[in-house]
């Protein structure tokens, strides 16, 4: 995302965050390791699905941090998540016939709340992160989300963790340690 900002809006970017970015990539390495697989006959489409994801998030994160000074995070959630409700329904319409969105009462109210919990909440947080900090620190901030996972698995798969990995956790954290003792930029209005 930084490399991104740097090549493309011409973002300036100081060397804390240079270093804060290494450290982090530096310990999600350590941390996933011991379970890199690179034998497979998928491991190219794998890793070219994995690099796309990260790229479209990091697009995401990049150009909504230049709308939310435009329009405000709120409402760039808002619209953001109409389109997308859109989207997901026409797809599904697309695809299923629509008699399949009848369910019962529970799968509704399971939905609104996976939804809630998943989706909404984090799209808002993520946004006020934006507003507040800036779209790169925000991505930066977020190599939490993959470290945690080690102890999500830990929890409730009875996943072994191991040193390694919590070397590399400690490593992602000093990393967000950095980057959260530069200086906050100018607040982003809108909220």
């Amino acid at each position: 995302m930084l490399l991104i900002g740097v090549v493309f809006l011409r973002q300036r970017v100081g060397r804390r965050q240079w270093a804060a970015m290494a450290v982090s990539y530096a310990g999600i390495v350590l941390v996933f390791w011991e379970n890199l697989r690179v034998g497979g006959s998928h491991v190219v489409l794998g890793s070219a699905l994995v690099f796309g994801a990260a790229l479209s998030y990091a697009l995401y994160l990049l150009l909504s941090g230049e709308l939310v000074r435009r329009v405000g995070s709120l409402r760039l959630v808002a619209y953001a998540m109409f389109v997308s409700t859109v989207a997901c329904l026409v797809q599904f319409l697309l695809v299923h016939p629509p008699a399949r969105l009848v369910q019962p009462i529970p799968v509704y109210g399971l939905s609104v709340l996976n939804a809630l919990a998943c989706t909404v909440v984090p799209v808002y947080l993520t946004m006020f992160a934006v507003a507040r900090i800036g779209a790169g620190p925000t991505s930066q901030t977020a190599m939490i989300g993959p470290v945690s996972l080690v102890f999500l698995g830990w929890w409730f798969l009875d996943e072994r963790v191991t040193a390694l990995q919590l070397a590399g956790t400690a490593v992602v954290l000093a990393g967000i340690g950095l980057l959260s003792r530069m200086p906050a930029p100018n607040a982003a209005t809108g909220r």
